[in-house]
């Protein structure tokens, strides 16, 4: 048989490939961690049993919980050490030192983010002060990590970068609450992106685009800038350049890598709204999708105590869990918990203007070491508002913009906060326990043994002054933007025990009748329409029933959407259209792999924004407005407003219509997918546009991509759908960017075995056989055993 050259060349590369990765692999799985036999774990003071089910979760049986803390240390490290070592560097702001030089602009963000620093500050005056017992249990964890990179083989991922871990500190694990914060980012491309439209485009314009809000808005009196050129006059912007192109441009790239949190879903039923007579818990809370996955499964028993929990793995205490009697799900509160100040400052005198007088600045040098180059040496300028932006590839230089975060709030106990929510009996021992944390927002829904279900946002929440909101940035310098108060815990917004038996949490506006004015960036509101509906349909449910609903690709807002984009077609045109036309008028709202008109919807909606928008906002705010949630309010009601300014392009010069316009984006709608996927309309499955990748740090470039990457993969479901696999609407293709993190599924009335599922698998390391053990039944929206019955599990 003869072989063409370039099959011959291709035969030689894949060989040259396999010669590579297969010793590769064979040294990477002798690096597995240990998993049976005995070990000797300095510091016990007796035996503890670690039994792991089929799924790789590690189940731990401890006679003090001291002992527990310090074998899973080790057990943790095993399965994710690399993943540890990521988040102390996110934390920390090192990842530089041992990733290179494209990573410095990060670090030099999360230094002037203070995530660290915030927490050594907080330790510092705090530490005598906090539980003594608390305090050793996360010592013991840490030793328990080093002891496993003292004595065992390192993750291949030290191997390659050719670094081992230093010991492990409080204050790294306790930073990390900064990390599931920084979803922050999304209030300041928000806010500065409102800041700039309010200065460029008169206000009936700009307050078509914001709509989650229609009080008026804060605006600056008094123009300042450093450079003395003047701003407009009511508001302060930085720049006429969209200088949050690059914070945009963050968020991309650091989710991609590292995973940050967004939205989620959450509802909890009462007894009489379960076949089974007790309480039900769903829960997935929706983060960038990443490799390792974000959460680490975990079940820990010691004598009074027992919990399944799904850890952070840099932190002892869950994030979620529960056991036999209590259970406790989150979801991202969304709260309005960052605004930007613009400044006054005096650099010469090394003073800032604060409520009408100079006062000293805080100015701190900062190293950020660099692997194969010299160190960069940064100034962390912090005024009583908080640290400034400036100086970062993500805020311009001499515009003079803090942020205040609740993130540093003094009171800031988030260690405390969940280990005591981890050890809550009841509801008032859950309140007691988030309240004593700042950050990050979430909602936390509670559901127990005795029927108890309820809601509660941990959060400080600012109480702003009348008129004064968070959409724009503040006025830094005259003392009328600055906040009255914090709202206590029982003012954050909860319910308990409500007649309807049914709690439904999606990020969307709370449903809470509140004293005070409420602002955050609520995402949209289709997934808590549709739960909400779904959940009326009938009145008793069970785990089976519950599946469905987590589950569910429908699309709510098809129907009304196409008949207005249907109804602005003219009739006729080529048959390829005519097809897509008929295959939009006839769907039934579904958005599986198979299905095309969500291919077409999608595709549709996202050339409609395009063709409307990018002519008056230009390449970089279009980016930013489709980058948060409020394009997608946006575009909900300009759908319907056909006499919106915004139909009109201004780059030319007939006046364009809503009709014009849809119909414009149709067409080319039909020869982008036509482009990319043949002109056959009945082959743009919406599995061949949706697909997702679970990229390893590592796996950016070949070959490490097929040694570290999982995928990819087809995939259903899509944005604001309760299956919200979702893509940036910004960007002209489909890849899936973020989606439950997990999904879970408990009846109260046995809670030995619960329902759950990971994206990827529980073990972060290369070659093991739990590092992507569950992504096909996670795409396929099936579940595993979650086991509290240890005689289950060792049966196995």
């Amino acid at each position: 048989m003869k072989m063409k050259k370039t099959g011959i060349i291709m035969g030689i590369f894949f060989a040259v490939l396999a010669a590579l990765i297969l010793p590769t692999q064979i040294a990477f799985k002798a690096r597995l961690p240990k998993t049976h036999g005995s070990l000797n774990l300095p510091g016990l003071e007796l035996p503890v049993e670690v039994h792991r089910d089929k799924y790789g979760i590690p189940h731990i049986e401890a006679k003090s919980e001291l002992d527990a803390m310090r074998a899973f240390g080790f057990v943790t490290a095993g399965d994710r050490l690399f993943h540890m070592e990521l988040l102390r560097r996110i934390a920390n702001g090192s990842l530089s030192e041992v990733l290179g030089e494209a990573a410095t602009k990060w670090d030099i963000l999360l230094r002037k983010l203070k995530l660290r620093k915030t927490m050594d500050e907080f330790l510092a005056k705090n530490l005598q002060n906090m539980d003594p017992h608390m305090i050793n249990l996360m010592k013991a964890f840490y030793e328990g990590v080093d002891h496993f990179v003292k004595t065992q083989p390192l993750p291949p991922e030290f191997v390659l970068l050719g670094f081992t871990p230093k010991k492990f500190e409080l204050a790294e694990g306790m930073a990390i609450s900064g990390y599931m914060a920084l979803s922050f980012a999304e209030g300041i491309i928000a806010d500065s992106l409102f800041s700039e439209l309010y200065a460029d485009f008169p206000k009936e314009m700009v307050d078509q685009v914001l709509v989650k809000h229609t009080k008026d808005r804060n605006l600056i009196t008094e123009s300042y800038a450093s450079n003395s050129k003047p701003l407009n006059k009511t508001i302060a912007r930085p720049t006429q350049e969209a200088w949050f192109k690059d914070l945009t441009e963050f968020l991309t790239e650091f989710e991609q890598n590292f995973g940050l949190f967004h939205g989620s879903n959450s509802w909890v039923l009462g007894p009489t709204r379960s076949k089974s007579g007790h309480a039900l818990l769903a829960n997935d809370p929706h983060v960038a999708f990443s490799n390792p996955s974000v959460w680490y499964e975990a079940h820990i028993k010691y004598p009074g105590y027992e919990i399944y929990g799904h850890y952070l793995p840099l932190v002892p205490f869950p994030a979620m869990g529960h056991d036999m009697n209590r259970g406790w799900a989150v979801t991202m509160a969304e709260m309005d918990d960052l605004d930007i100040y613009q400044e006054k400052i005096d650099w010469d005198k090394k003073q800032v203007m604060y409520r009408g007088k100079w006062v000293p600045l805080k100015i701190e040098k900062e190293t950020v070491k660099v692997k194969g180059k010299e160190d960069v040496v940064i100034e962390v300028v912090t005024t009583p508002h908080g640290p400034l932006i400036d100086g970062t590839e993500y805020g311009k230089k001499d515009k003079h913009l803090a942020i205040k975060w609740s993130y540093h709030h003094p009171e800031n106990d988030v260690a405390t906060a969940f280990y005591k929510l981890a050890h809550s009996q009841d509801l008032k021992d859950m309140k007691e326990a988030i309240k004593l944390a700042a950050t990050p927002g979430l909602n936390v829904s509670w559901v127990d043994k005795r029927g108890n279900i309820a809601w509660h946002v941990l959060s400080k929440i600012p109480l702003r002054p009348t008129g004064v909101t968070g959409e724009t940035i503040l006025e830094g310098w005259s003392g009328k933007h600055e906040y009255l108060r914090y709202l206590t815990i029982d003012e954050n917004p909860h319910l308990y025990n409500p007649k309807s038996g049914v709690i439904v949490t999606t990020n969307y506006y709370p449903e809470f009748k509140s004293k005070h004015p409420l602002s955050g960036y609520w995402q949209p509101s289709e997934r808590f329409e549709r739960i909400s509906d779904l959940l009326a349909t009938k009145e008793k449910w069970d785990l089976e029933d519950l599946k469905a609903v987590q589950n569910d690709q429908f699309v709510v807002t098809a129907d009304e959407h196409l008949s207005i984009l249907l109804g602005s077609l003219k009739s006729g045109g080529s048959s390829q259209k005519q097809k897509a036309v008929e295959i939009l008028k006839t769907w039934d709202g579904k958005s599986g792999i198979s299905d095309v008109a969500p291919s077409l919807y999608y595709t549709w909606t996202k050339q409609i924004m395009k063709e409307a928008m990018l002519d008056e906002l230009g390449e970089d705010r279009y980016k930013a407005l489709n980058s948060v949630a409020d394009g997608w309010h946006f575009f909900k009601t300009f759908i319907k407003n056909a006499n919106s300014p915004w139909w009109d392009n201004n780059k030319t010069s007939e006046k364009e219509t809503r009709e014009q316009i849809i119909a414009t984006a149709f067409d080319k709608t039909l020869k982008s997918l036509s482009d990319q996927y043949g002109s056959n309309v009945s082959s743009w499955n919406w599995g061949r546009l949706h697909t997702i990748e679970f990229a390893h740090p590592f796996g950016k470039k070949k070959p490490l991509d097929s040694i570290f990457n999982i995928g990819p993969f087809e995939s259903g479901g899509g944005y604001f759908q309760v299956d919200n696999m979702s893509s940036k609407r910004y960007k002209d293709d489909f890849h899936v960017t973020l989606g439950p993190s997990t999904r879970r599924l408990i009846d109260f009335k046995d809670a030995s075995v619960s329902l759950g599922i990971l994206p990827t698998g529980n073990s972060g390391r290369p070659f093991s056989q739990h590092y992507d053990d569950q992504v096909r039944m996670f795409l396929d929206g099936k579940y595993r055993e979650q086991l509290l019955d240890l005689k289950i599990v060792k049966a196995q």
